[in-house]
């Protein structure tokens, strides 16, 4: 008798990613899971752009497979991935960006990962697609020694490294830790929150690997960058703080509230004149040796949004 495998649910939150989301839904068709155990959540946050059209086509020529959630009026990604929890009813969620399309195999590496039934979650590497602008700021993103990236094997991690761009996480421990936090709506936070819940449940079950590889194509420019970390650091992080102090370390909190020579250092730090002499260093310093630089670039901004709340 045939052994039943896992019905896989990938949840994907889709805003005007038009560009992108068919690629992304192709990459987890040719991964030649049956699709009898396969399940794809498209859930569309009113994309402005023409988004709906390709998930309906989609949806259209896969009907059995891709459930299709359209929402009324844009909600922001954690409520949008909380639509797709709802709706999913696999053994192993994906929680997949609507820009990270999987390389080859990522199925199979993932179901071998998960016969360790001591891993509740496991989130993987992501490379820069062919058709991004390979600039100093993407060297920064994908070769930097940040996160999880340095890790050359599978590894557990603490939660602050465990993103949700392309996260593998068993549904009873999706079922335990709950629904991200619908009160985070703008940029950045949601899913470290969501991890910080997790690891209290299951402490030393989230992991990292390399081997779960995914292609990003969204372009995104170091300007960019800094004027996100800066909402962050202005909306989210604060009630994130609140909610949870035991989160102001990662946050650079210390550089506003903490022991005198690190608020003179976050002072500093924040400064107009300091970021632009950062600015000008990072505009003629070539790669990795301006990744220093744009690490506090970007600690800047964020420190720049919190104070501005203070």
């Amino acid at each position: 008798m045939k052994k039943k495998m896992p019905v896989i649910s990938f949840i994907i939150p889709v805003y005007n990613s038009s560009p992108w989301i068919k690629e992304v839904v192709d990459s987890i068709f040719t991964q030649g899971y049956e699709r009898e155990n396969l399940e794809i959540i498209l859930i569309d946050d009113k994309s402005q752009d023409h988004s709906l059209a390709i998930l309906e086509a989609l949806q259209a020529e896969a009907a059995n497979t891709i459930k299709l959630i359209k929402h009324e009026h844009n909600k922001g990604l954690s409520v949008a991935r909380n639509s797709g929890i709802k709706a999913a009813q696999g053994d192993i969620f994906v929680f997949l960006d609507s820009d990270i399309s999987l390389a080859p195999g990522f199925i199979t590496e993932t179901l071998r990962i998960f016969k360790n039934e001591s891993i509740k979650g496991v989130v993987g590497k992501t490379f820069p697609a062919e058709e991004v602008n390979y600039d100093k700021f993407q060297k920064y993103l994908y070769e930097a020694p940040r996160g999880a990236r340095h890790l050359e094997s599978l590894s557990k991690v603490p939660y602050y490294y465990f993103l949700y761009n392309m996260a593998s996480i068993r549904s009873t421990v999706v079922q335990n830790t709950g629904l991200f936090d619908p009160d985070i709506k703008e940029y950045g936070g949601e899913d470290t929150e969501y991890a910080f819940r997790m690891a209290q449940q299951f402490p030393e079950g989230l992991y990292f690997s390399p081997d779960l590889k995914g292609y990003h194509h969204h372009y995104r420019s170091l300007d960019d960058a800094l004027q996100l970390y800066k909402i962050y650091g202005r909306v989210n992080v604060p009630y994130i703080i609140e909610k949870h102090p035991e989160m102001k370390s990662i946050y650079y909190y210390d550089y506003l509230q903490g022991p005198l020579h690190k608020r003179i250092t976050g002072h500093i730090i924040k400064s107009t004149i300091f970021r632009s002499f950062l600015i000008m260093l990072y505009n003629i310093i070539p790669g990795p040796l301006c990744f220093g630089i744009i690490r506090l670039l970007l600690a800047a901004a964020m420190l720049e949004g919190l104070d501005s709340r203070q």
